[in-house]
């Protein structure tokens, strides 16, 4: 399905909520406000699992995530993810910029402000 029908889908869902009342979408005049694309590579080893973002405008990111089913292994984890980002040469934050504010950074300013002002990131 692509994505774009699925957002109808789910407004027009919500249009049909007790919600309705307060806010209602005409889903022909729905236009998106951003479109990227994205390649991923993902890696696999030693329960750590590394995931590379490259969007079509310039941005990459990356996680490194160690999979455990025992929150006892939290510290052990957290070396494991620093281990791994020191053998990659990859500075660490843990908040990185998403690529949807990172492509409005970009593409439409003024739409990025108001997003941030509204959820006071």
């Amino acid at each position: 399905m692509l994505i774009r029908q699925h957002v109808y889908r789910v407004i027009a869902g919500f249009n049909n909520t007790e919600h309705s009342t307060e806010h209602s979408y005409d889903l022909e005049q729905l236009v998106p406000y951003a479109e990227l694309t994205t390649q991923r590579l993902e890696y696999e080893a030693d329960q750590v699992v590394i995931d590379l973002d490259r969007t079509d405008f310039g941005y990459n990111v990356g996680e490194i995530e160690v999979v455990s089913s025992c929150s006892d292994d939290l510290q052990s984890g957290v070396e494991n993810v620093q281990r791994v980002a020191a053998l990659l040469n990859v500075q660490t934050v843990d908040r990185p910029i998403s690529k949807l504010m990172t492509y409005l950074c970009v593409h439409n300013k003024a739409l990025r402000d108001k997003i941030y002002s509204l959820f006071k990131f």
